[in-house]
């Protein structure tokens, strides 16, 4: 990780994964329909 801060290091969406930094990679084409249930189903549980 301090590779990533100081040196200014990029990553691929796969090696972002692989490391722990997100929890799951989607497709551009495909984001929108993934992504929306998701935060349905978050919001719904933060506003109980």
């Amino acid at each position: 990780t301090s590779e990533l801060l100081l040196g200014g290091r990029t990553l691929t969406a796969n090696e972002a994964l692989r490391a722990g930094l997100v929890t799951r990679v989607l497709w551009p084409d495909r984001f929108h329909v993934e992504l929306l249930p998701s935060l349905r189903a978050m919001s719904e549980q933060s506003s109980q």
